[in-house]
């Protein structure tokens, strides 16, 4: 699982500028940029940049008039990704 998100987060690395040189914001609902900020959070880094990316993620929520549902919340951020 681990190879898996460090050869996703280089591809995104490699096939989008997530994060420009030149001071420039990453849009928060770019895949690549989520993928990067996620596997800097499992490496034990946290950066101030990847807040709104977080803050994105984190948002989606799937709910129903019992509750939380976590199988369904969890597709959602995986299409999301996709």
């Amino acid at each position: 699982m681990k190879h898996t998100v460090i050869t996703a987060a280089l591809l995104c690395a490699l096939a989008s500028p997530a994060f420009a040189a030149d001071g420039q914001k990453a849009d928060p609902n770019d895949p690549c940029a989520i993928v990067l900020c996620l596997a800097g959070k499992l490496d034990g880094s946290s950066p101030a940049e990847c807040d709104p990316m977080y803050k994105t993620f984190m948002s989606v929520k799937k709910k129903n008039k019992h509750g939380f549902l976590p199988g369904h919340t969890s597709d959602a951020r995986k299409k999301m990704l996709n």
